[in-house]
């Protein structure tokens, strides 16, 4: 055989060596597949003060939203008792925590508990339910009515009582635990750097299918458009139509948009300024809610709606009440409001028409101060109050409150408080808004229960007529929910929450 000449001997050797390390390069198993997220906020993300869906990264709650529906998470199977109000739970003897100790219903209690505190602090809460422990895995809830239910479903997360029972409730918001936190979700806690990232990694222990990202980066601060078109981070949960507006045209992006329940204006019907239905529908003629929704980056083909509704099917329902001025100010002279002194400001037996809005939330702020000029050019006189969300929800709830700018998923909860349709049907309401009339209850109740064909839709349409009829609250503006992501991430489902982190992968495009 004859030998190869020296040069090219090294050349052969040379290439197998590239070929080699470029086999290894491109290797799955050579280096984690990592997503890293962009988020506003800071690495106390899991605290109860920011928001809930960034929880289920690290902690499993009750129940979560699959592909087929809502699906037991940290539950395993339930029964319901005839009347529907008695519910027992049977928690997954398998689910741990990240430090491996078992998930119990003594966490369940104990988080429950913490829960409600936290989410309130200021205010003293009548429970819509009553828990009993049965055992270490099996517990029961029985609730005021069957609406209530959904308050313990994907919203309500598990703690681990034996890291937190030790800590200062009052200070629940600052612990240091939220920044390193111990989980029993798809993604465990692995280090973090003050302002800047917070790395987790697949909990190897995971009692359900293991997430298909072996790590996910937390990045915190910067400009979130800068961020991604400097390639620092994969996907943006909450971009805004701008931030869609500015990467659209690049090709490395894809975007996936949801609508959410729209911010609600709530009025203390029971507050002699908003006691006249007059009065209620002028000041919701005033607003301008297209403005509105352009002043807070919500695009011009969102709808604006009187009512819950589905936003794929719109057809058949009333039309929203329209921006009016003019009648706006024939009805409040109707009711008796003039400006009798020429300030520019109505008034009435000397009382002039000066109310304080309670609002939370950087948009719904800026919705504050929009809906303050616009009620101006009508002459009412608005002072916004920017106040911490729990705070907010709990002036309402106790009817501490002239209005209110809070999120529309508490809309029945905060009109009706926790009700019982047979009471409502034999002794009437007890409002924390002081709504008494008990038609739009019962609308709500049969819309909870009713399951037929067509019949949210109708019971919807139903709720519009009459939330529209009587305007004791007023609907602002949609929220829309962004998800801007490179194309190498694949299987994206924003309409599951972050509940679906955990099925997402990486697939490079190409070699």
């Amino acid at each position: 055989m004859s030998r190869l000449h020296p040069i090219l001997a090294a050349a052969l050797l040379l290439l197998l060596a590239c070929t080699a390390e470029t086999d290894r390069s491109a290797s799955p198993a050579s280096e984690p597949s990592t997503l890293r997220l962009y988020y506003q906020g800071n690495e106390a993300v899991f605290s109860p003060a920011h928001w809930v869906s960034f929880r289920h990264i690290v902690f499993a709650s009750l129940f979560r939203n699959g592909p087929a529906g809502e699906e037991g998470w940290l539950v395993d199977r339930w029964e319901v008792s005839g009347d529907e109000r008695t519910w027992t739970y049977h928690l997954r003897e398998d689910a741990r925590w990240h430090d491996g100790v078992p998930v119990t219903t003594a966490d369940i209690e104990f988080s429950l508990d913490m829960w409600n505190r936290s989410d309130d602090p200021d205010a003293e809460l009548e429970l819509p339910y009553v828990l009993e422990v049965l055992d270490d895995h099996t517990f029961s809830i029985t609730y005021d009515n069957v609406g209530t239910r959904d308050y313990f479903h994907s919203d309500v997360i598990c703690f681990p009582k034996h890291h937190l029972e030790a800590l200062d409730p009052e200070g629940v918001f600052d612990w240091e635990f939220w920044k390193q936190p111990v989980g029993n979700g798809p993604f465990r806690y692995v280090r973090h750097i003050p302002g800047v990232m917070t790395e987790l990694e697949a909990d190897p222990d995971y009692f359900l299918e293991g997430p298909r990202l072996e790590k996910l980066t937390l990045r915190y601060g910067g400009i979130a458009t800068v961020e991604i078109l400097a390639g620092n981070v994969d996907m943006h949960i909450w971009a805004s139509p701008m931030d869609q507006l500015t990467l659209k045209y690049d090709s490395r992006f894809e975007f996936s948009a949801t609508l959410k329940p729209a911010d609600v204006l709530y009025w203390n019907v029971s507050h002699d300024l908003f006691s006249d239905v007059r009065v209620r529908r002028a000041l919701t003629l005033a607003i301008d809610r297209r403005e509105l929704a352009r002043v807070t980056g919500v695009p011009d083909d969102v709808p604006i709606v009187d009512g819950p509704a589905d936003f794929d099917d719109l057809d058949g329902y009333p039309a929203p009440l329209p921006f009016d001025p003019s009648e706006a100010r024939r009805l409040l002279a109707e009711a008796g409001w003039a400006d009798s002194d020429g300030d520019g400001v109505l008034d009435r037996d000397g009382r002039p028409f000066r109310f304080t809005m309670l609002t939370h939330h950087d948009r719904q702020t800026a919705a504050a101060v929009v809906i303050q000029q616009h009620l101006r050019q009508v002459g009412v006189e608005v002072e916004v109050q920017t106040l911490e969300r729990p705070i907010v929800k709990g002036r309402v709830m106790k009817g501490e409150f002239e209005a209110a700018i809070s999120f529309g998923r508490y809309l029945q909860k905060n009109v009706f408080g926790s009700q019982m349709a047979d009471d409502v049907r034999e002794h009437g309401i007890e409002s924390p808004i002081g709504y008494d009339d008990p038609e739009l209850f019962l609308a709500w109740d049969a819309a909870s229960t009713d399951f037929a064909p067509g019949a949210s839709k109708r019971l919807n349409m139903n709720t519009w007529e009459i939330l529209q009829r009587d305007v004791p609250v007023t609907f602002l503006i949609p929220d829309v929910e962004i998800v801007v992501f490179d194309r190498k991430i694949k299987g994206v489902n924003p309409f599951r929450g972050m509940h679906w982190l955990d099925q997402v992968w990486i697939e490079e495009d190409g070699p």
